[in-house]
């Protein structure tokens, strides 16, 4: 598999070492991309809900509008 040979006891502990440092950096390629996804998703999430918020505001001001300064 891969051209390593298993049955190697020279190469073996070399093998086994790539084949772990190969899961660790799999592991955190995998908990990089999970923390962009979760990014992402939380900023979507507070845009959706501050998208009514200009409307609220100016309900809430009335005729006197948002920000404008007379």
């Amino acid at each position: 598999m891969f051209g390593v040979d298993w049955n190697d006891p020279q190469t073996l502990w070399l093998n086994i070492t790539n084949l772990a440092l190969g899961l660790v950096t799999l592991g955190c390629v995998l908990v990089f991309a999970y923390s962009v996804y979760a990014e992402l998703r939380g900023r979507a999430r507070r845009r959706a809900e501050m998208a009514g918020i200009d409307g609220e505001l100016r309900a809430m001001l009335g005729s006197r509008g948002a920000g404008k300064s007379r």
